[in-house]
């Protein structure tokens, strides 16, 4: 059998099928197959916060596409490589606005997945553990910083107005922001790692190199779940290549 259900929905399969922490499992009434503690542990997202200004120009006849990645950077010179994206476009509900949206693409922080309760139609409850690690605010706070500047760079600044949010009203201190930063922090909606790959001795790993869940035979995981660690990229293509992967390995078995 092939679990596909993604960060969030693989683990609660796996966890209602009795295949988790006992502990966990044991709370809810679940018979215990297989005590994996890793199952929904290491949920691993990357977080953003949207700035909004006004638009300078018209709204065009149809809705204009998002862009992609405007801005590729690092938080700090010591930082090695990158760990910031900056993206924009205009307001889905309100085509006035113009957000420029900060993303965190090597977080340290982490959360994790659990049931709520044993029945299938109902949601786990989702922590997605958001600035846990202290690293991780201060990092947002100079990608802020930074668009900010950004917006009044031409030719940016040209298609720009007001700024709404954080606002003109918020000084350009690391307090300030960071407060900020709390009341909008959102999501760049790509979560990883809840069953994440790793040796059958690590006892937070859930599934081998080729997807194999530990402890049960016959049952495969293929989906970004299995990630040991979050890309510094748009999740898409890794779990595409992730499926014909495992893909080619299960044909190749059989």
């Amino acid at each position: 059998m092939i679990v596909a259900a993604g960060a969030y929905g693989s683990p609660a399969l796996l966890l209602r099928s009795g295949i988790g922490p006992a502990e966990h499992l044991h709370s809810l009434g679940i018979a215990v197959r297989a005590d994996r503690p890793g199952v929904g542990q290491n949920l691993v997202d990357h977080p953003t916060v949207a700035l909004s200004f006004e638009a300078a120009a018209a709204q065009p006849p149809s809705p204009s596409p998002w862009t992609q990645v405007l801005l590729t950077c690092a938080s700090a010179p010591a930082v090695q490589g990158f760990d910031l994206h900056v993206f924009g476009g205009r307001g889905r509900e309100n085509p006035d606005e113009f957000h420029l949206v900060v993303g965190l693409m090597s977080p340290r922080s982490s959360g994790r997945v659990r049931l709520r309760s044993t029945e299938p139609a109902a949601a786990p409850a989702i922590d997605l553990g958001y600035l846990t690690h202290p690293d991780d605010l201060s990092r947002l706070v100079a990608g802020v910083r930074m668009t900010r500047r950004l917006a009044h760079t031409p030719p940016l600044a040209a298609c720009l107005r007001r700024e709404a949010w954080p606002g003109v009203d918020v000084p350009d201190t690391d307090t300030a922001v960071a407060q900020a930063i709390r009341t909008r922090l959102s999501t760049y909606h790509h979560p990883v790692g809840t069953c994440r790959m790793g040796r059958e001795t690590d006892e937070n790993a859930v599934v081998d190199t080729r997807g194999r869940v530990h402890e049960i035979p016959g049952l495969w995981v293929a989906d970004a779940s299995i990630m040991p660690a979050i890309p510094a990229a748009n999740t898409n293509l890794p779990t595409l290549m992730i499926a014909e992967r495992c893909a080619a390995w299960l044909s190749s078995d059989r």
